[in-house]
């Protein structure tokens, strides 16, 4: 999603954002946020990532990922709420796809493992030294 610089956005984080957040990241999901510039620093929306800012200070929070933040008013936030009742129910949330990567994860260490016994054992089913 392509962000606009001072525009309010809420974050709620996905993608590196959840699996591996920036250093500093003091965000909490469902804060509202402000999109900013920086002084001799890539603009918003190169390589998917802007900086955010505090709303009521306008102090820098940190880098994020522009799919983890959703438009707060207007016609894009209208189009998201659509886009989201069609392609995402509800009762699927970040810690489903969480649940599903753990699982993934344990599947391939039992599947290493038993490639590993079957490497220590010959045809006939003796040790190998």
């Amino acid at each position: 999603m392509r962000v606009r610089v001072n525009a309010k956005y809420r974050y709620n984080p996905c993608g590196w954002d959840v699996v591996r957040p920036c250093q500093g990241n003091t965000l909490t999901p469902g804060q509202v946020i402000k999109v900013i510039n920086l002084p001799s620093a890539p603009p918003a929306n190169t390589m998917g990532h802007c900086y955010v800012a505090d709303i009521a200070t306008g102090k820098f929070l940190c880098m994020v990922s522009t799919s983890s933040l959703e438009a707060v008013s207007g016609r894009k936030a209208k189009q998201a709420k659509r886009k989201t009742r069609r392609f995402m129910p509800r009762e699927y949330g970040i810690g489903d796809f969480l649940a599903h990567m753990h699982g993934l994860a344990k599947a391939a260490r039992k599947v290493q493992r038993e490639e590993q016994l079957m490497l220590a054992f010959d045809p006939v089913g003796k040790l190998v030294n």
